[in-house]
């Protein structure tokens, strides 16, 4: 039924009519009841009522989001709601009016229209609340009203219409609307749905609500056109017939409906596809089987043509599968003869093949799909299903498989063997006509092909999997003796004469022990394979080599236990190893003892050095028990050694003691005395040549020992034991053989052996040539010697002029001066030129000066040594017999007596002050910065006038010549270097205390020498830049304040990066920690202050040279700036990190490391800032009821924890792990407890040392008692809390029990509080 407004208008006339009528009546019916009324004008009340009407349908937000989107669902009671206010209006209006009548309807057309004005787009909500109240015409109009307004949105109207008023709206327009709602939400099965749709359309009924046009613009809005095709298309390509058969299967009735123009329409506007699916009538049972059936992915691709049979015809759309559509449904399954019979007959035979198993399956598609489907084929398959047996159908596949080609060559003889044991069955050839010669010649072609690509195979590995395959080819054929026939007898032969499959197995396991790396084993089982499975000419492989490769078969055919074979495979690795020697010890090993078996098995490691060494010793010490007495153990020794390449024994010589190496000498030469003969004479490894010299040297031990300890601790016996010639050494052996008797120029002479000892020629030239020379010869052969062994050596030129001079000398003999010939060769001295006399003769000038200027030193320092301890150097040098006569100097009446010992005068008012520095310990010395070298430390002060003074350290900086003073005026305070003292921590602490001193006067030579000696020998308590009090004793002067920290930027860059220069590890974990803070994703602050932006931090890190560089550098400033764009940055970051971490950590010294600990890294936190320490120490328990806690945290927080100490962040940004017991710092009472809360270094930057570690801190925890519930403790007075150690643990590490570290860290705290000086 086509639909036109002509149906639409007809029934809204209707309902237009009996409105009107309705309106009369009701309007007489007033008029009789109330003939004297007047009409009501609107009142107060009225008024009152439609705000509240108006006011309740605008909250119906609901309502409203329900018919926009769908959702959320209203439920009877939320309309029933809405209802509800039409009829408490209605009924606050008049309570006689009648309910539907004419002149309800004019009140709510008015309030519909009012509040439409008021909200837009609410208009179908305001006709949902009065819809019940409206007479069937009026309801009726409302709705269709609101035709023009989104489609979804109108069907969603209706739907909640019939609800409100169920005799408003059909039930077939109501479950038509619902049917299309589901469409346009795509909620549901599309093509369900629209049948649906289309079975309500078939019922004719009139449709007022959804007209044909609403039914298109939402199907056409849905998009159901391609979601109906892509489904149908998707059934239809995976070839799922029943699937799409029973989707569309319903079209069939459409052209029965009558009237059907509309239904029509709809489906060839979003099915147009629709017509190509009427024909179609496919075997419904059968179409299920292609779809619900069970076949492998290989059988559907292969038998997806056959299913297309069944699919509907898409070429003619006239058939009822496309199985009838000829010619083109010949194009893909080829049958013979091509006829529509044969067809259905190809698709029942799948049919029944595919119910009756896999292997009846099998045979249909080898036979009718990898092959032609013709009627020999066909018939085949139909015998082989009507048997009623898979298995029959099984077997007869894998014959006709065996006789097919297979794409690869072990597909093919995998077949085969499948294949050749099947006609041993009658029936097989009793039923089937079996061509046998075809098979036998498939049969040698793939034999011959077998075999040549395992020959190939062999070349490049193994071949065990090919070789296996022709042997269990081998085996099926002599398992099927109806082709033996028609097989050549030669083969037939070849395959008889297979070695035993164990054999086989134990050849194949020894080739692949060496796949990686071929031992020399590997040619003769080759050989033996190629020969025996890969059918080449014994002859090649030769009779010797092949019988003995069947004795090592015979070996493994014994068969030996576990440890035989394990050291069997062991001796094979050996590559050295001749294979007559390998076989002898295969046989013998199977008579010794299976301990001595063991014992070897666990001794010889073929690819380790020391296997050598332990097998010769192990041999030394069976034979002394006359075991192993076979001559194969003392050869499998000999090959060891030369399995180790020819510089092994070199190799032993230098790495070995001269007591070591001589005894495995000893041992050697003993060991392989009883085969000597059949050693090689020359060569790599043990030979005859090389036992001949060890005897020799043997002879000369006293003399070996002394050239060796000559070479120092490393020293080589290379040149000794194999290159140099025996008749060459034979004057420095007995020179050697002196060893502390040797004279003095012999001992010269022998110290300039090179290192690689290829002068030790010239060497013995030199000792047999002064075997003859005068005294005065010897004499100057012995200062020339001397003369190039000076710290400042002479020059070449220099002394080739002395020896040239001497070679004019009358005091020498023509032997003396043959002698001094040799000297200059074995100094390797050019000819004497005149450029070269002058600097000799100043050369000689110079040592005269050097001389006296020593013995002025030597002077000077006695007397200072007998100042500081007169007694015990009096002593000393008289047991040295040096005289200690006074210096005779007169008394200086401004020095007190008691200090007449440390205070020289060297001027009018000028003084030098000394101060002993050797009771410092290490760690003293390494907090205050002082050289370990230094002795001494010198204060030179001139109090004439202005005072003023400088600062020295002796040794090596006693400020030689005129001295810089520095001069306190003006309140000045020193910032740079004093004198030509290098700066350090304790110069600039020193230096700022004595300016401070000397600027508030009133002081003497003692309070001046009490002042420093107390800086010396008291832990630093005072300000490093302001001296005022800290409050507390630290080991490190630090500042007192942020102004000090401030001020103290401006000192020498050696004073700001004291830690670097201390402990350049210690800051390589300071830049790790800052290096992660920067890297930390968060918002947090992590490094306060830093004067460097976070985004280039880590590249200027990354930027720095190792840090041990810098230690050492010449120039500290220069090497940290370099030349590139990093720089000044680099400068400040490392001024900065320093300064900001006001404590001092070293990596852990000797005393202080925790033994328990072995692999970890640690750092000692000698003293934390000087506010944390005053307020630990200020709490109970600090000095003696202290214990050891354990805390981990991340990298990236542990600067700001080094800084500022442990502080509890429990509730705030900086809390990592919770508070499960409270707020608090959570400490674990063993490292086991701390460790899984541990973060990571990382891969930390560029040159650091200390990547991918985990941190824990060690620390001391005041008034400590042990936890009673758990392993942890949570202390909520950080101040109780100081961090002492830093621990970086390695990855896999173990923790130690509490037990075995706190007593070394408990050590450790009591020995850093003793170690404050008073």
């Amino acid at each position: 039924m086509r639909w036109s407004s002509s149906q639409l208008l007809s029934p809204l006339k209707s309902v237009r009519v009996a409105r009107t009528s309705e309106r009369s009546r009701t309007s007489e019916r007033v008029k009789a009841s109330e003939p004297a009324e007047t009409p009501r004008s609107e009142t107060f009340s009225d008024r009152e009522n439609r705000e509240k009407w108006h006011q309740r349908v605008k909250e119906s937000r609901d309502v409203l989001e329900f018919l926009e989107s769908g959702y959320p669902r209203i439920g009877s009671v939320r309309l029933e709601s809405l209802k509800r206010s039409t009829t408490d209006y209605l009924t606050g209006w008049d309570t006689n009016h009648l309910r539907p009548s004419a002149e309800c309807d004019e009140i709510l057309d008015s309030l519909i229209d009012e509040h439409a004005g008021r909200e837009h787009l609410a208009r179908d909500v305001a006709i949902l609340a009065c819809l019940h109240a409206l007479s069937i015409s009026a309801a009726t109009t409302h709705l269709v009203s609101l035709m023009g307004i989104d489609v979804g949105r109108y069907l969603r109207c209706i739907t909640l219409g019939s609800q409100a008023n169920p005799s408003v709206v059909s039930g077939e327009e109501l479950r038509s609307a619902q049917s299309l709602l589901q469409i346009l939400s795509s909620q549901g099965q599309d093509f369900q749905e629209f049948q649906r749709l289309i079975e309500i359309l078939g019922l004719g009924v009139p449709a007022i609500f959804i007209p044909l046009p609403v039914t298109q613009s939402a199907l056409e809005r849905s998009g159901i056109r391609s979601h109906l095709q892509r489904q149908l298309d998707s059934h239809l390509e995976q070839k799922r017939f029943r699937s799409a058969f029973l989707l569309v299967s319903w079209l069939h009735s459409v052209h029965e409906i009558p009237n059907n123009d509309n239904i029509i329409s709809v489906l060839n506007t979003h099915f147009p596809s629709w017509p190509l699916l009427l024909a179609w009538r496919p075997k419904i049972e059968r179409i299920s089987q292609w779809e619900l059936g069970k076949f492998t992915d290989v059988q559907r691709e292969k038998l997806s043509h056959a299913f297309g049979l069944d699919g509907p015809d898409t070429a003619t759309r006239l058939q009822e599968s496309f199985k009838m559509v000829e010619p083109e449904c010949y194009e893909h399954v080829h049958v013979r003869p091509q006829s529509t019979e044969t067809l259905e007959r190809f698709l029942d035979l799948l049919y029944r093949a595919h119910i009756l198993g896999p292997g009846a399956l099998e045979l249909f598609i080898h036979s009718c799909i990898d092959n032609s489907p013709n009627e020999t084929n066909l018939s085949m398959v139909d015998d082989g299903v009507r048997t009623g047996d898979d298995s029959y159908c099984s077997r007869l596949f894998v014959l006709l498989q065996a006789l097919s080609p297979q794409p690869g060559l072990s597909r093919q003889i995998s077949s085969l063997i499948k294949a050749l044991p099947i006609p041993n069955d009658r029936n097989i050839l009793q039923n089937v006509s079996l061509p046998i010669g075809h098979l036998a010649d498939r049969l040698k072609d793939t034999m011959r092909a077998a075999q040549a690509t395992f020959c190939a195979q062999l070349e490049r590995g193994t071949g065990e999997y090919m070789g296996m395959l022709i042997y269990d080819l081998g085996n099926a054929v002599l398992q099927s003796p109806w082709i033996h026939p028609n097989l050549p007898s030669g083969l037939l032969a070849q395959i008889r004469q297979f070695p035993p499959q164990d054999t086989l197995e134990a050849i194949f396991d020894q080739l692949l022990d060496y796949t990686g790396s071929p031992s020399p084993g590997d040619h003769r089982f080759k050989s033996y394979l190629a020969s025996a499975l890969g059918g080449r000419d014994a002859t090649d492989v030769g009779p010797i080599t092949l019988t003995a490769i069947r004795e090592e078969v015979q070996f493994w055919k014994h068969p030996p236990d576990g440890i035989r074979k394990d050291l069997s495979k062991t001796l094979a690795k050996i590559q050295s190893i001749d294979y007559s020697l390998y076989t002898t010890c295969l046989l013998t090993m199977l008579r010794e003892d299976d301990l001595y078996i063991r014992e070897m098995r666990h001794t010889i490691t073929p690819e380790s050095e020391q296997t050598c060494l332990n097998f010769a010793s192990y041999l030394a010490n069976r034979r002394r028990l006359n075991q192993l007495q076979h001559e194969c153990w003392l050869l499998l020794l000999a090959s060891l050694i030369k399995e180790q390449g020819p510089s092994f024994l070199l190799r032993m010589a230098e790495s070995m003691s001269s007591d070591q190496w001589l005894k495995l000498v000893d041992d050697l030469t003993h060991l392989a005395s009883p085969v000597s003969s059949r050693l090689p004479q020359y060569g790599t490894g043990l030979t005859q040549e090389t036992l001949s010299r060890w005897r020799v040297l043997s002879q000369n031990t006293a003399a070996v020992r002394f050239l060796v300890e000559r070479q120092g601790e490393s020293g080589s016996l290379r040149w000794l034991y194999f290159l140099s010639p025996l008749d060459r050494i034979g004057d420095l052996l007995d020179v050697a053989g002196q060893g502390q008797n040797m004279i003095p120029v012999h001992r010269q002479i022998v110290s300039y052996l090179a290192p690689d000892f290829n002068n030790v020629a010239i060497v013995c030239d030199c000792i047999q040539a002064l075997r003859g020379t005068s005294d005065i010869g010897r004499a100057v052969c012995e200062r020339i010697l001397s003369r190039k062994e000076m710290p400042q050596r002479w020059s070449e030129l220099e002394l080739s002029t002395v020896l040239g001079a001497w070679h004019q000398s009358r005091s020498l003999t023509q032997v003396d001066k043959s002698a001094l010939d040799l000297i200059g060769r074995l100094l390797q001295l050019p000819l004497p030129r005149p450029a070269g006399s002058r600097p000799a003769r100043d050369r000689l000038q110079s040592e005269y000066g050097a001389l006296l200027d020593r013995a002025k030193e030597l002077e000077t320092l006695r007397l200072r040594l007998r100042r500081q301890k007169p007694e015990q150097i009096s002593t000393l040098l008289q047991r040295l017999g040096v005289d200690n006569a006074g210096a005779g100097r007169a008394v200086d009446a401004g020095v007190p007596h008691e200090l007449f010992d440390a205070v020289e005068t060297v001027g009018e008012a000028e003084y030098e002050l000394s101060f002993a520095l050797t009771g410092l310990s290490k760690l003293q010395r390494q907090a205050r910065g002082i050289s370990n070298d230094s002795r001494m430390l010198v204060v030179r002060l001139s109090l004439l006038g202005s005072p003023q003074f400088c600062i020295h350290f002796s040794p090596n900086d006693e400020g030689r010549g005129r001295h810089k003073y520095w001069r306190p005026v003006n309140n000045r305070k020193p910032s740079s270097a004093i004198c030509t003292t290098k700066p350090n921590l304790f110069t600039y602490y020193l230096g700022r205390s004595l300016n401070q001193l000397l600027q508030r006067g009133n002081f003497s030579l003692q309070s001046i020498h009490s002042a420093i000696l107390k800086l010396i020998t008291s832990s630093p308590a005072e300000c490093l830049v302001c001296c005022g009090s800290m409050g507390i004793k630290l080991w490190k002067p630090a500042a007192c304040s942020k102004n000090c920290s401030l001020e103290l930027r401006n000192a020498p860059i050696e004073v700001r990066l004291h830690n670097l220069l201390v402990d350049p590890l210690a800051i390589d974990l300071l830049l790790c920690c800052v290096y992660a803070a920067a890297a930390d994703q968060s918002t947090l602050k992590l490094l306060p202050g830093c004067p460097i932006q976070m985004a280039n931090v880590r590249a200027v890190i990354d930027s720095l040279q190792p840090l041990a560089n810098l230690q050492t550098a010449t120039d500290l400033q220069a090497a940290i700036r370099g030349h590139d764009a990093y720089g000044e940055d680099r400068e400040l970051l490392l001024s900065w990190l320093c300064l900001k971490f006001r404590g001092f950590m070293l990596t852990v010294p000797d005393g202080f490391r925790i033994p328990s600990m072995p692999s970890t890294r640690q750092f000692l936190i000698v003293n934390s800032n000087h506010g944390r320490e005053r307020l630990f120490n200020q709490q109970p328990g600090a000095q003696g009821g202290s214990g050891v806690v354990f805390h981990s945290t991340h990298a990236s927080r542990l600067f700001l924890v080094l800084t500022e100490g442990l502080k509890v962040m429990s509730g705030t940004q900086f809390m990592l792990n919770g508070a499960v017991s409270g707020p608090g710092i959570y400490c674990g009472n063993d490292q086991a407890s701390a460790i899984p809360y541990a973060g990571s270094t990382g891969q930390s930057w560029a040159n650091s040392a200390l990547g991918n570690m985990r941190i824990v801190l060690g620390c001391e925890l005041a008034a400590y008692t042990p936890p009673i519930y758990s392993h942890a403790h949570v202390i909520t007075d950080q101040n109780r809390l100081a961090v002492r150690y830093v621990f970086l643990l390695p990855p896999g590490y173990q923790p130690p029990p509490r037990h075995h570290v706190e007593p070394a860290m408990m050590t450790a705290f009591t020995a850093l509080r003793s170690g404050l000086l008073t």
